[in-house]
């Protein structure tokens, strides 16, 4: 499953948390880069991009300034994608120590606690049978404030009909269209939005969007990622526009649900036997 965090530099990681985050300006990108590939040993840098893997992870860090990755000039993030199921986070927190910069878990909406790492989301533990004590930062904000910062994976889907998450193992749908079309209908609701290659961004007024759209081919389904005050209001538009539905898995609930999805299909003629009964 992927994970993702942000290294920002910010001068009270609790006062961001609950005011906004405005991060400074981490240095100039081969400057960046440097103190990157010393607190990533193996760590290997192309352009906005670099990626290191490890016992049983793959990382890819990307460098930015505002909406444009940033190979030259300025940085003030640096994003951080991890896949598989090993556990990272030792190398992430130490860098920061090392550099003064701060650690965002995108997944609960706050900062780390760098001496005490151990109550980040996706710290590669199994989940303990209760639920794991919050960080003090944690307890200072607010759950609905922690859901505007918080980064939410979400899956657009069209579905074929009523979906239930509880019975269905695979959900009936239909393909969202080609690369090309999807990129079209995905700009002409979210303005601003600007592409990298397979990698889109938008971001307006502490709303943003993050998507990876190949670039030909059916797509089927599509994950984004999105963080905000407006992030239903942009997916509730986002989905209407185009007939889609979006699922939160995560949470196991859509939080939008597209009207086609709501209607139940039409029963079946008489002389029709269905292949999938109940379905």
């Amino acid at each position: 499953m992927p994970r993702t965090a942000t290294i920002y530099r910010v001068d009270d990681a609790s006062c961001a948390e609950r005011f906004g985050i405005e991060p400074r300006v981490l240095g100039g990108a081969p400057g960046v880069w440097r103190r990157l590939r010393a607190g990533l040993p193996g760590l290997y840098a192309r352009g906005w991009e670099g990626w290191l893997a490890g016992d049983g992870w793959r990382m890819q860090v990307s460098t930015w300034r505002h909406l444009t990755p940033s190979s030259r000039g300025a940085v003030d993030s640096i994003q951080v994608d991890v896949q598989g199921e090993g556990d990272p986070l030792p190398q992430l927190v130490q860098l920061c120590q090392s550099q003064g910069w701060s650690l965002f878990d995108d997944e609960s909406g706050c900062f780390v606690d760098l001496d005490d790492p151990a109550g980040m989301s996706w710290n590669g533990e199994p989940p303990p049978p209760t639920p794991q004590p919050r960080t003090l930062a944690m307890m200072l904000v607010p759950d609905a404030l922690r859901r505007e910062l918080a980064r939410r994976e979400i899956v657009l889907l069209d579905l074929d009909g009523p979906a239930d998450l509880d019975r269905d193992s695979t959900i009936a749908r239909f393909p969202l269209g080609h690369a090309d079309d999807v990129r079209d209908r995905i700009e002409a609701v979210i303005p601003g939005l600007r592409w990298f290659g397979r990698r889109g961004r938008a971001s307006r007024d502490g709303t943003r969007l993050d998507l990876h759209l190949r670039p030909h081919g059916l797509i089927d389904t599509l994950r984004v990622s999105v963080s905000g005050p407006d992030a239903d209001a942009w997916l509730a538009a986002l989905c209407e526009a185009n007939g889609w539905s979006a699922l939160e898995p995560a949470r196991r609930e859509f939080c939008y649900l597209h009207a086609t999805a709501r209607e139940a299909a039409p029963p079946l003629p008489a002389n029709v036997i269905a292949l999938f009964p109940g379905r």
